[in-house]
């Protein structure tokens, strides 16, 4: 789970060791957020209503798709595997629609990233890995209801900023193969 934790908790000599202590990785992206407020463009918007819906779509995101992944990945069952991909890609179909609701390549049309955008992106990245372990059934199609995602991917890997928090694949294949053949012991594998 993803931790952020100021310095002066680390050199705290008394007192609760968790205060200032954020957790959960969509928190995160938002306490980073409101931390550089001004100095970037925002992750959220400034409306409440435009807010509200990032949170609840960012959410979905993580249930109806990220989640899948290790479904897809983990699942040794043929069966849990498809089923798992097909619901999978119908997320990223609904995803794709909200990507086209204004100019900009991002969720609701933004020109920058936002909140949805940053919740699906790791694991949007990650996705290619069925291609090796699972086949190439298992690739993300290039249909037209996929057309506005593909782009958005593009979008993405194309902003530095998100590139270099890229680990090298290779070394991604390698450590994820262990959740793919089931050997990986951990609560996910």
């Amino acid at each position: 789970m993803p931790t952020l934790v100021p310095p002066e908790t680390f050199h705290a000599t008394s007192g609760d060791p968790t205060k200032n202590v954020v957790t959960e990785s969509l928190v995160c992206v938002q306490f980073i957020d409101e931390l550089v407020a001004g100095g970037t463009a925002p992750i959220m918007s400034s409306c409440p209503y435009e807010r509200a819906r990032a949170r609840v779509d960012a959410d979905w995101v993580n249930k109806n798709i990220c989640s899948k992944y290790y479904t897809v990945l983990v699942r040794q069952d043929e069966a849990e595997q498809r089923e798992g991909f097909e619901e999978l890609v119908s997320g990223l179909e609904r995803f794709a629609t909200w990507c086209e609701e204004g100019p900009g390549a991002f969720y609701a049309g933004r020109d920058t990233p936002g909140l949805v955008d940053y919740a699906l992106f790791p694991w949007a990245w990650r996705l290619p890995v069925f291609e090796k372990y699972r086949g190439m059934d298992y690739a993300i199609p290039r249909t037209p209801a996929l057309a506005s995602y593909h782009a958005w991917l593009e979008a993405m890997l194309a902003r530095d900023e998100v590139r270099r928090t890229l680990p090298p694949w290779e070394d991604y294949l390698e450590h994820i193969g262990r959740y793919a053949d089931g050997s990986a012991r951990s609560k996910v594998g």
